[in-house]
């Protein structure tokens, strides 16, 4: 393995060496027109920009995260987590939970996952009854829990959009989702004249109607 070794001036004491990798193949570095300190291995501060022509920025360990628009260790302006992926919709009802057959192809959910806002949405259909659920309508299948709204009474429901194509009767209607504090499920509202009521599942598990739908809400996780 070849070596180049620069020596220090007699008066040092110090020996600079760099160890070129096992190739034939011949390696360059490249030193700035201008002076320059060499960075050691504990890098605290620097000036300018950065720029990553490849590859990733990867921490040691996990819970790390960036300090955006402060110059000091913030919690509150810490970015510590992102994450994406995909999540399955699964009708259950608040009484029993029921079994289903879902199309495979109009079934699916993909959610992006920012600090501690989640951001979910997805689709069901089912394309036959095994055991007819009871109750209200629930979405289950959730890939976070929600976390508890301070100083907010339990009942408090954080509403997304809802569509439902060739769906029952009431398909014309304002359908809604909705989740409240610690769950990993959606509840299924409908807008009316006095206010809105829940979705009993035997609405909810239309055949072949498709259910679609959308979330953001914040967790804890």
């Amino acid at each position: 393995m070849a070596k180049i070794k620069l020596q220090g001036n007699a008066s040092g004491t110090g020996v600079l060496t760099v160890t070129a990798p096992n190739t034939s193949t011949d390696r360059t570095i490249t030193l700035p027109d201008a002076t320059a300190t060499l960075a050691t291995t504990d890098i605290n501060s620097f000036t300018g920009d950065t720029t990553i022509t490849s590859g990733d920025i990867i921490f040691a360990t996990a819970g790390k995260g960036i300090c955006l628009g402060v110059t000091s260790n913030t919690d509150a302006n810490t970015l510590d987590d992102y994450e994406e992926g995909t999540w399955t919709p699964v009708l259950k009802g608040s009484s029993t939970d029921g079994e289903y057959t879902y199309d495979a192809n109009r079934t699916g959910g993909r959610y992006t996952k920012i600090g501690n806002t989640v951001t979910a949405y997805g689709a069901y259909r089912v394309s036959s009854v095994v055991t007819a659920a009871t109750g209200d309508a629930e979405i289950h299948g959730l890939p976070f829990t929600s976390n508890v709204v301070t100083n907010a009474v339990s009942s408090v429901r954080v509403p997304g959009p809802l569509l439902i194509q060739a769906g029952p009767t009431l398909a014309s209607s304002s359908y809604f989702n909705w989740i409240g504090a610690s769950a990993t499920k959606l509840g299924i509202g409908l807008h009316t004249t006095s206010g809105w009521s829940s979705v009993v599942v035997t609405d909810a598990d239309y055949i072949n109607s498709i259910w679609a739908f959308s979330l953001t809400y914040t967790t804890d996780s």
